[in-house]
């Protein structure tokens, strides 16, 4: 996440998952305290210097997502 829109979420936030052209509802339940830069596999030339925050959802059981598959995040601005 971004840091600058840490401010937008809190725990227990509904977080909208994109997923395999499906959309689902998730769970914010963990925000890191501590900044750190993008990580290499989520850079971009628009986020490479930048900063960001390591959050955790709670998925829906319903959706499949294993360890190292990639879905999108929507968070509020």
């Amino acid at each position: 996440l971004p840091v600058n829109l840490v401010s937008n979420v809190d725990y227990g936030q509904s977080i909208s998952i994109r997923y395999n052209g499906e959309e689902y509802r998730g769970e914010l339940i963990y925000v890191d305290v501590k900044s750190e830069y993008t990580p290499k596999e989520f850079k971009t030339a628009a986020n490479k210097n930048k900063d960001s925050i390591k959050i955790k959802v709670k998925l829906p059981a319903e959706l499949a997502l294993k360890p190292g598959q990639t879905a999108q995040i929507y968070v509020p601005k």
